[in-house]
């Protein structure tokens, strides 16, 4: 039987010491694959955050066009109550446009405005004394 030595073989000489394995986490692979995979997770979650604000900003879209197109139809709706009233009888026109309501938000059909007043009476008296809270005038 030949025996086994346990005894390393000496090295010759000259050669460097061998130095012991590094561990993972003092590689640099290892850290810009860290670095690598926390760059993609912070893009992804700012992807996310912006295709979640562009949903909720479509869906406030939607609705504000939903409201919009229900009240053009509203609008439409006064138009034609309008024209329908000019066309059957245009003299009684504003009578029965004044009996019937009219649209929320919208001025009712009232009678014409009176002309307006003069914003004051030619023919009243002027009053001779001067105004006794303005300071007197420098002669």
């Amino acid at each position: 039987m030949t025996q086994v030595s346990s005894t390393p073989a000496p090295e010759p000489a000259g050669a460097p010491p061998a130095t012991p394995p590094l561990p993972l986490y003092r590689r640099p692979l290892f850290w810009s694959l860290v670095l690598l995979l926390l760059i993609l997770l912070l893009a992804g979650l700012i992807a996310r955050l912006q295709w979640r604000d562009a949903q909720a900003r479509d869906a406030e879209l939607a609705r504000l066009a939903d409201g919009q197109r229900a009240r053009n139809e509203q609008l439409d709706a006064e138009k034609e109550r309008l024209k329908k009233a000019l066309e059957d009888d245009p003299c009684k026109a504003l009578e029965h446009l004044r009996a019937s309501p009219s649209l929320p938000g919208l001025p009712p059909v009232s009678a014409p405005a009176a002309p307006a007043a003069p914003l004051h009476d030619e023919s009243a008296p002027q009053p001779s004394q001067p105004n006794e809270n303005l300071p007197a005038a420098p002669v």
